[in-house]
């Protein structure tokens, strides 16, 4: 399955804004073959599946965190330079490190800046 997302929640090319988030899966809106799907095995289908709703499942989006620790580190900074000054369509252009998406450039890099060494957020 592919998630992609849209609205007022979203930045550039569908990512998410910094924050976490709930994915919420109803078991009763999934069928394979005329089959309801039996999400915890105890034979009914009206099962809902919550990913996010604890801090331990890892559930968030922060612009820059490559390594997806939830803190922009010296890690993050690397993959960051390698990105840097390159357009869509370029050898080692890296979309998800494009904030405005016109290219890695200075204002991709002042967005990384405001979150490059700060603490990670909390739940």
């Amino acid at each position: 399955v592919v998630l992609g997302f849209s609205g007022d929640l979203t930045r550039a090319q569908g990512a998410l804004l910094d924050g976490f988030y709930e994915l919420t899966i109803d078991a009763s809106q999934i069928t394979s073959n005329g089959y309801a799907l039996d999400l915890d095995g105890d034979t009914s289908t009206s099962d809902s599946l919550v990913i996010g709703d604890q801090e331990s499942d890892g559930f968030f989006a922060r612009y820059g965190d490559w390594s997806g620790d939830g803190i922009l580190n010296v890690f993050d900074l690397l993959e960051f330079r390698k990105t840097y000054a390159l357009n869509p369509g370029e050898a080692g252009y890296n979309a998800a490190l494009d904030f405005d998406t016109n290219g890695v450039g200075i204002f991709d890099l002042l967005e990384f800046r405001k979150r490059f060494g700060k603490p990670a957020m909390t739940f």
